[in-house]
């Protein structure tokens, strides 16, 4: 492996600040005595300050922001959960009203139904339960990335 190839496996590295003391400075060195690795260096380092413009930009995050936090948005979204979970609501209890006049079923193929269906419910909110709290407890939920 040549001196060039080590100092490209390298290079990004080096941009990013990730090398030892040691081995940057290597890295330096060879850059200032190697045309094709400054030509190189100078072309990643114009690549890593043009992602960066457009990182810190910002206008696609501010506009998906505001989109997101747009009244209209929010209601018509809080509508939207109402309505399916009183749909929900009324579709279980439209078929629990079914299961109980079922003559078709034992009563105690009724009672495990039953219980199944109990033991899916108390699951469920067992887990609704513990995201509402820890939405409510979580310290890193206004941090934006």
């Amino acid at each position: 492996m040549t001196q060039c190839q080590k100092v490209e496996e390298k290079l990004s590295g080096y941009l990013d600040g990730e090398l030892t003391q040691q081995e940057s400075q290597q890295v330096r060195l060879h850059i200032e005595s190697c045309e094709s690795c400054q030509q190189l260096h100078t072309e990643l380092l114009s690549l890593q300050k043009d992602i960066k413009a457009i990182h810190s930009d910002g206008g696609e995050e501010a506009a998906l922001e505001k989109v997101m936090n747009d009244l209209g948005a929010k209601q018509t979204q809080q509508w939207g959960w109402m309505l399916v979970i009183i749909a929900s609501a009324l579709m279980v209890i439209y078929s629990f009203y079914g299961f109980i006049i079922d003559n078709d079923m034992t009563s105690f193929e009724k009672i495990m139904f039953s219980l199944l269906g109990i033991g899916g419910v108390l699951l469920f909110i067992s887990v609704v339960r513990q995201r509402i709290i820890a939405s409510k407890t979580d310290k890193y939920k206004d941090i934006n990335l």
